[in-house]
């Protein structure tokens, strides 16, 4: 398909999109607007009021499209196959861009050869009402983000422009979804290159009923997953997902079946969201963190055993671990190796 547009920006939304106001303003505002906004429906819960809310923020720059099958990365794909631009930019609907941030990500990536197809930035972290959290620090060294990528999550997805056609070549894996852009980002950088700007170019809003808070045991044994497939590839080039797409279902099974794993994670992260929370004197919401992290029953030994070696030795002490998976022991048989935890 020949390109007729610049850049597309990919949103997947889903249920009532309290902020999507916010999202969509943010992106009708920016420096470089893009072509088209194309939000795909992953299970919205009022179709007519986005529709509606979308024409009158952005007229015919917004487009509503129907996911072709469900979930993220299924939505995604539809995204990508539906664009014809030469870039497309990755939001969420809880987002805001900051007015530079397009102009910006063009402009490095065009400024680069073809092997570099993506591009993010740092982001502001805030809360539900829109007050600072913090910001990241992702690595921005090109040498320095492709050794930390083999060990640690090193872009905000959200924040990501990629080059349409590598999404085409490298797509989003269903399988995956929970930790889908670790494991493409992974792979898109086994055959090309990716850059982060240095510049904070979008907030990302932490709030408590979030995707990641709710099912973040979940979501840390996909990343776990990714990272186990990404060693099995470098060993020998062959990627256990690709025969057997049930293994990741499998994998998260055993993963949180493993005595006071589910509790750890959940209890973790909670105790990372009341300190953010703390800080920006939300205290509903670290009240809230406060009662996740209790719940979880950080004190109870099968528990605590878990905190204690993440803190101690960080995720990849997790990513040595035996598992049932033959294919995926590449590292356990080597040795551990740390890793960062995903935000």
């Amino acid at each position: 398909m020949p390109s007729e547009h610049r850049l597309d920006v990919l949103l997947p939304v889903r249920g009532d999109a309290p902020w999507l106001e916010e999202a969509l303003l943010s992106l009708a505002h920016q420096e470089h607007r893009a072509d088209r906004v194309l939000l795909i429906d992953d299970g919205l819960r009022d179709r007519s009021r986005v529709n509606a809310l979308g024409r009158r923020l952005l007229g015919g720059d917004f487009v509503l499209l129907d996911n072709a099958g469900t979930g993220i990365s299924s939505a995604l794909n539809t995204g990508v196959a539906e664009s014809n631009a030469t870039w497309v930019a990755r939001m969420d609907a809880d987002d805001v861009a900051h007015r530079q941030r397009f102009s910006r990500q063009l402009h490095l990536l065009e400024g680069r050869g073809p092997e570099v197809v993506g591009c993010g930035t740092q982001v502001r972290l805030v809360d539900e009402h829109g007050r600072g959290l913090g910001f990241s620090r992702y690595p921005t060294e090109p040498e320095v983000l492709a050794g930390q990528l083999l060990r640690q999550s090193c872009f905000a997805h959200p924040s990501m422009v990629f080059r349409r056609d590598a999404l085409m070549e490298v797509p989003y894996r269903a399988a995956m979804d929970g930790a889908e852009d670790v494991d493409l980002v992974l792979r898109l950088a086994e055959r090309w290159q990716l850059r982060n700007l240095d510049a904070s170019l979008l907030d990302y809003r932490i709030h408590v009923a979030q995707e990641n808070y709710r099912g973040r045991a979940r979501q840390t044994a996909l990343q776990e997953l990714a990272f186990r497939l990404a060693d099995a590839r470098r060993a020998d080039g062959f990627d256990p997902l690709e025969a057997d797409v049930g293994l990741a279902e499998r994998f998260v099974t055993w993963r949180l079946q493993e005595p006071g794993y589910v509790q750890a994670r959940q209890a973790m992260t909670a105790m990372r969201y009341l300190k953010s929370f703390l800080r920006a004197g939300n205290l509903s919401a670290a009240r809230a963190c406060l009662e996740r992290t209790l719940s979880a029953g950080p004190w109870r030994p099968e528990v605590f055993r878990w905190i204690s070696r993440v803190y101690r030795h960080g995720p990849g002490a997790v990513r040595g671990d035996v598992s049932p998976f033959v294919s995926l022991n590449v590292v356990a048989t080597a040795g551990p190796t740390r890793e960062g935890d995903h935000a």
